[in-house]
Parts: structure tokens; sequence; C-alpha cells
């Protein structure tokens, strides 16, 4: 079946599964990505018996971007959309968090537009070269994720580290919105 999926080329574990990756956070994508609603609840996830019990689920608005062209030249004026933590007892706005983890998100937003667009207009040559684009994105979220984690917030119970699953929420918000952003286009 391998064979058939990737062609005779041997591939390693770590390429196996960042495919399966794609994949599945493909799926994810296309069941629950839409951009006709101004308002995102609980993205991909937060709250349940198996998290924290003081951990925030992710909530963003996605501006009203219009039928704007999106181009290389002009990613800039795609406004990132509004991201925050809703706790049970309190919320987390964007400009409440720590300065670091919102230039790192605003970053994160910039590369994920630019990251889908140029895998749609630039489609690459070969599919070892997709694979290489596909581990080297893998390798930056992974890291962009480390970052955030690093970075502390007020929760209910008191300051603490943001969560594997915030963090991951929060990339994964911003990727399932830019994913659809140029999709649309």
């Amino acid at each position: 079946m391998l064979k058939l999926l990737y062609g005779t080329k041997f591939m390693s574990n770590r390429q196996i599964m960042s495919k399966f990756f794609i994949i599945i956070l493909a799926t994810v994508v296309l069941c629950q990505c839409s951009l006709q609603s101004t308002t995102v609840q609980n993205v991909a996830g937060g709250g349940g018996d198996h998290f924290l019990a003081d951990e925030a689920k992710i909530e963003g608005s996605v501006p009203g971007y219009g039928d704007k062209e999106l181009t290389i030249s002009n990613l800039d004026s795609f406004e990132m959309p509004e991201v925050k933590l809703v706790f049970s007892t309190k919320t987390v706005e964007f400009n409440e968090l720590p300065e670091e983890v919102r230039k790192t998100i605003q970053s994160y937003w910039k590369e994920s537009l630019n990251y889908f667009l140029n895998d749609k207009i630039n489609k690459p040559p070969t599919v070892q070269a997709g694979i290489d684009n596909f581990d080297k994105r893998t390798d930056y979220v992974v890291k962009v994720q480390r970052d955030i984690q690093k970075s502390s917030i007020e929760a209910p119970n008191g300051k603490r580290l943001i969560s594997n699953s915030e963090a991951l929420n929060i990339l994964g918000f911003l990727s399932k919105t830019a994913l659809a952003i140029v999709s649309k286009k």
C-alpha cells in the first residue's frame, strides 16, 4: 500500500508519520473549517475529562476579507483572526497574552498564509520535494508550539504555563483559517 501512495522510493518512519499527520490534519480542516461564520468557538477541543481543570478553550473571530485577492505581495493586508483563551470563569484576550506570545502567533499567522499560498501556487516538482516542504513546516510548527508553551498566563487557579493543548489549539485555529482563505481564493 505504501508503494502505491508514495512510489517506489523507500520512506523513513518519520516521513510516513508526517504524511499520516498531514492527512489527519487535512481531514480535520476540511470537516471543521468554515469562513461563513464570524465566530469560531472551541476550535480543536479544550476542556473535557482528560484536560487540566483550568484549561482554556480557544475562541476566535475571523475578519471579513471580502473578495480581496490573496497574493504573496499582500499577505500583510490579511489581518490575523482574533484569538482568545476562554476559561470557565474568565477570558484572556489576545492583547493580554505576553508580548513574546503575541509576536510568535502573529508571525505564525503570516507564515501559515505564505506556506499554504506557496503550496497552492508553486506545486512541488516531485513527491519528495513536497515531503521535504512538509517536514520543514512540521518542524516549524513544533518549534512555535514549544515557544508558546514557555510563556505564562493568568488562569483562574493562578499563573501557569500555556498548556500543550492550548498552544496546539491556537496554532490549529490559525492554520485552519489560513488554509480556508487560500483554498477560497
